[in-house]
């Protein structure tokens, strides 16, 4: 299971045709071991409403498909302040933080982000990879 941040999502709905970022990306969420948080969704969403200009009606779908297709971790308090833990031990942002936390809570064993430091290694057990690094 691949915990995927919103970063790769917007990079598979945002760039030109032809971009290959957003080709990897698209190969990214093709895959059915997809795990998000509802805060990936957050994130998709406000930047595809404000930046894609998306149409209500297509978020709407665009919603519905990551609960059809992927496994959504949501956090409860004792794994907020496990991200606050992850935060000052690994010097991640608030955000971020939140992304490893949910990972972790569903023992996924890659966290694929362009933002953070790729081939870290989370409690030995999680490891951050940027799938754009050779792009």
């Amino acid at each position: 299971m691949v915990f995927v941040d919103s970063n790769v999502w917007l990079y598979a709905f945002l760039p030109p045709i032809g971009d290959p970022k957003r080709e990897r990306a698209i190969s990214i969420v093709a895959r059915n071991d997809l795990i998000v948080s509802p805060n990936v969704i957050n994130e998709v969403s406000r930047v595809l409403l404000r930046k894609g200009q998306m149409p209500e009606d297509d978020l709407q779908s665009v919603i519905g498909e990551f609960y059809l297709r992927c496994s959504i971790i949501t956090l409860e308090e004792a794994d907020l302040v496990h991200a606050s833990k992850l935060r000052k031990r690994y010097a991640c942002s608030f955000w971020d933080s939140l992304h490893v936390s949910a990972a972790l809570k569903a023992n996924a064993s890659e966290l694929l982000s362009e933002d953070m430091h790729d081939g870290l290694v989370v409690e030995g057990r999680l490891k951050i990879v940027n799938p754009f690094k050779d792009v």
